[in-house]
């Protein structure tokens, strides 16, 4: 979304509030609306601003002031100029407190304008001012100082050319990461040279039809963020906020535009299969009809202590205790079913220009396989067997290690979300240049 004459990435309303400028990951009417029976926290998990970011350029040798603040539970932010991340000192995640306004003074780093060329191979030009919001906080806007330096929106040619939509559980929004920067869906990202749509909803991932119906209706489009025509135009001076564009009570950004999605929504609807299957059903159905070209990527539950309620192993037999070691499988296991890291990226490494090759990155050996069979991951299977624009991904063959979960044996270290983002990567196979 372009508004007040910078880029809200993964925004997609920005309503004016006491507390500033209000930033939705989804569109307000899509927020409150979100629930299944009795489980309804995603009214305001979808409120929180993960992943949310303040994309701008500014003139040469200028600084600026931003101003933020929280609503709600403090929080942090991280900054990146491009693909490089900004620090102050020894301060690498910037407070956000709740209640009162954050003031952080930005001056681009003297020795990027002086990098070689041949080494700088990026996805985002490092003029590119990125302020990142981390997740269980819902941040806001004050408004940006920048001394009479020109801001501008970045150009299309200063941001990846691609965009994936990631939808999915407190794995996918980026629990238990040290920083956003380091959850799974952002390392993607980096690792594949794209956009991140974080529409990930932690604890409340529901998959509600207005969700489906929103994320549809942006699916006809392409390249960029919420808003159609990407950066152009922008501020010519000091504060921002006031720049043409943002309107006085607020601005909705539309639906989202992206190139593909990857989907991981299974376990926050544990015991809830009947309404997984029509709900997901749903889902499917709506992008394959508004993108049959465009791949989603389907991946079934990643191994975790939450396996067992409602599991069971492929031979029908319940799995014994809290964690069962049968969903990991060891390296002869791997090697006996043929598997290798490179088969998996040439299945996948057309998926973002044909879906019959999104398709193929689905082909495993899951069939074969120890793993445990739960009853969302079942339904999964056989919902993304019926489109051609699905790609199937087992989860259990992204994350093979219990000892890359946090301690609750649920949610992932960052050891863990650097190890998905990389199998992941391999099987989506849009690997950026190196």
């Amino acid at each position: 979304m372009i508004s007040r004459g910078l880029e809200f990435h993964n925004v997609a309303e920005i309503q004016d509030s006491s507390w500033g400028c209000r930033l939705y990951r989804f569109p307000r009417a899509v927020c409150d609306s979100m629930g299944e029976g009795e489980r309804r926290s995603g009214r305001y998990v979808s409120q929180t601003t993960a992943g949310c970011e303040i994309r701008f350029v500014l003139e040469d040798g200028g600084r600026a002031l931003l101003s933020l603040s929280s609503i709600d539970e403090d929080g942090y932010v991280q900054i990146c100029c491009g693909d490089f991340r900004y620090c102050q000192g020894n301060v690498y995640s910037f407070p956000v407190r709740s209640g009162r306004a954050t003031q952080i003074m930005l001056s681009k780093p003297p020795g990027l304008a002086q990098l070689d060329p041949r080494y700088l191979r990026g996805a985002f030009s490092p003029g590119v001012w990125r302020v990142m919001s981390d997740i269980n906080f819902t941040m806001t806007f004050g408004g940006i100082e920048t001394y009479g330096y020109a801001v501008r929106p970045p150009r299309p040619d200063e941001v990846p050319p691609r965009t994936l939509l990631c939808y999915g559980t407190s794995l996918t929004y980026g629990a238990c990461a040290s920083a956003h920067g380091v959850s799974y869906a952002q390392l993607l990202g980096r690792r594949l040279g794209c956009n991140i749509l974080n529409k990930a909803m932690g604890g409340s991932c529901m998959n509600e039809k207005a969700v489906a119906d929103y994320f549809a209706g942006g699916a006809a489009g392409g390249v960029g963020d919420e808003a159609a025509g990407g950066a152009t135009g922008g501020a010519a001076g000091g504060v921002a906020d006031e720049a043409a564009g943002g309107a006085a009570s607020g601005v909705a950004g539309g639906e989202p535009r992206f190139d593909a999605v990857l989907l991981e929504n299974g376990l926050n609807m544990d015991g809830m299969s009947e309404a997984y299957e029509k709900n997901t059903a749903y889902l499917l159905d709506r992008l394959a009809a508004a993108c049959p070209e465009k791949p989603v990527y389907c991946v079934t539950s990643y191994p975790n202590a939450a396996y067992p309620k409602g599991c069971r192993a492929k031979g029908g037999r319940p799995q014994s205790g809290g964690v069962s070691g049968g969903a990991m499988r060891s390296d002869a296991q791997k090697a006996g079913a043929g598997e290798s890291a490179d088969a998996g990226a040439s299945a996948g490494a057309g998926a973002g220009t044909s879906a019959g090759a999104g398709a193929g990155a689905g082909t495993s050996a899951s069939t074969s396989m120890n793993t445990p069979d739960c009853g969302n991951d079942a339904i999964m299977r056989k919902l993304a067997a019926r489109h051609k624009n699905c790609a199937l991904i087992e989860g259990a063959e992204i994350l093979d290690n219990f000892a890359d979960l946090a301690c609750d044996l649920v949610h992932l270290s960052d050891y863990g979300h650097i190890a998905v983002a990389e199998r992941l990567s391999e099987r989506i196979g849009w690997l950026a240049p190196r």
